[in-house]
């Protein structure tokens, strides 16, 4: 053992930073280094645990078109913290799990993001298998799966959040089309009260206002969609007088220039 006579430390006599700085190994020294190590492995007060929950959180709402600086942002972490947890990061201080998970709630509770951001972290989340938060039932239990149900199903792989959102106007074409999953189901869910014309205007889809009702781009781009995937419409059709859409249309023209 060392003396305070032979450490060379002046002022951190008998602590960890002295044991492993400056050699000392003084009785006191070796117990508080033991301490800290024991800590750092197991996290006996708490104060380290395992990420599983955290990682799994991070990876999550990236998911949900988080970005690691929008993630950071929101529980006051650094970037490099939220990407080292998206990777896989095996141990966390319990303050800053904690304040990860407050984000999160607080994240997924609000509309999701849009934006080229918010494509390119939904499109690396889908690329590396990650799942949204609901789809655990214990977040922290590394022996978990995710409840995705059948996994040959198309319609549950869908975002149940990104397709409610959809389908209350939200979300347009443009902002779903990436996933294919999200963009049936919320067709799937508008045709039990739309027809292909409303679904095109709701969802703006591209071409839905370049004709008259009934003749649009985007209407046939919509019953197309319903058609190869099977999908059944709903919608009881409103009766049509005996004259083309098209002669509607030329006939209003005709009365909007004679006035």
């Amino acid at each position: 053992m060392t003396t305070k006579a032979t450490c060379r430390s002046t002022t951190h006599h008998g602590t960890y930073w002295a044991y492993d700085k400056h050699g000392c190994r003084c009785l006191n020294a070796a117990l508080d280094a033991s301490r800290i190590r024991r800590m750092r492995r197991n996290g006996p007060t708490g104060l380290i645990r395992p990420a599983i929950g955290a990682v799994r959180t991070a990876r999550g709402l990236a998911a949900y078109g988080y970005t690691v600086n929008r993630i950071a942002a929101a529980a006051g972490l650094s970037n490099r913290l939220i990407a080292h947890l998206q990777s896989g990061k095996d141990t966390i201080r319990s303050s800053k799990d904690r304040d990860l998970r407050v984000a999160a709630e607080r994240l997924i509770a609000a509309t999701p993001p849009t934006g080229r951001g918010a494509t390119r972290a939904r499109s690396t989340a889908r690329r590396n298998g990650w799942f949204p938060l609901l789809a655990w039932d214990d977040i922290d239990d590394p022996n978990a799966q995710p409840s995705l149900g059948d996994p040959d199903a198309e319609r549950d792989r869908y975002d149940p959040v990104i397709v409610g959102f959809a389908v209350d106007g939200a979300f347009t074409y443009d902002q779903i089309k990436d996933n294919r999953a999200d963009l049936l189901e919320v067709v799937r869910r508008l045709a039990t009260r739309m027809s292909d014309f409303e679904i095109a205007l709701h969802l703006r889809w591209p071409g839905a206002e370049d004709g008259p009702p009934g003749k649009t781009r985007g209407q046939g781009a919509v019953c197309q969609l319903r058609l190869r995937n099977g999908i059944p419409t709903h919608h009881v059709r409103e009766v049509i007088a005996p004259i083309s859409a098209r002669d509607r249309h030329r006939a209003e023209q005709r009365r909007t220039q004679a006035a």
